[in-house]
């Protein structure tokens, strides 16, 4: 009698969780998580580059966000924007065939950070991310499709990144990478035809659903389910 009981309730349990699971890639990495975030958008005419800034991050982009930060007040309006153009040359630069390009602010502001769903509680190391974030929208006009782009995290004298930047890179819509860390000198090949196929060359960067074609196989309880 318990061993039957014990068998009806493995197949409630079963029968209850295959209506209600599904599966799905997990991002093991936990860049969504990091300190500070970029989002990159390529189109036909521009880039876009949303950034959120977290504070222990402040000081490696000060050049980019003086002109919010309090300590910088007394600064001239001209040596802010001078500031910035440097940090297209020295800070977060992308290069389309190898030239670095010149962007514009359109927007900095603080606001909460974007919630993203994550398989950690904490990131990889424990380290919380603030709350709240320096929120920038920057946008680089393109004068024509480029065969290549090259984006760089912040880096010091020695060649070293100065933050761990989580990252993902759209290509008209479509995701080229998942959340990862941003490396640097990793090139990402542009596929104007069809930007599935835009890929970068440093395989840790490589899209997990990156076939052309996808196949899943659902067995469950009462019914086998391929999804192609």
């Amino acid at each position: 009698m318990k061993l039957l009981l014990q068998q009806i309730l493995l197949l409630f349990l079963t029968f209850f969780f295959s209506l209600t699971v599904h599966a799905d890639y997990i991002n093991l990495t936990g860049a969504e998580l990091s300190s500070t975030t970029a989002e990159v958008f390529v189109e036909d005419e521009n880039i876009k580059l949303i950034l959120e800034i977290g504070e222990r991050d402040l000081e490696t982009f000060v050049d980019l966000i003086s002109v919010i930060l309090k300590k910088d007040s007394n600064l001239s309006e001209e040596t802010k924007l001078q500031r910035q153009r440097k940090f297209f040359k020295e800070g977060l630069v992308i290069s389309a065939d190898g030239v670095p390009l010149d962007g514009e602010v359109k927007l900095i502001e603080v606001r909460e950070r974007t919630q993203r769903p994550s398989f950690y509680t904490n990131p990889p190391g424990g380290q919380i991310p603030s709350k709240y974030v320096v929120y920038v929208e920057i946008d680089y006009p393109l004068k024509r499709k480029h065969k290549s782009l090259i984006i760089n995290p912040p880096m010091n004298e020695k060649g070293f990144t100065q933050a761990n930047v989580g990252f993902i890179v759209y290509h008209k819509s479509i995701p080229v990478i998942d959340f990862r860390f941003l490396s640097p000198n990793a090139e990402l090949k542009l596929n104007w035809d069809d930007p599935w196929y835009s890929k970068y060359n440093n395989p840790n960067l490589k899209r997990h659903h990156s076939s052309s074609l996808m196949s899943f196989l659902y067995i469950e309880l009462f019914e086998v389910r391929h999804e192609i």
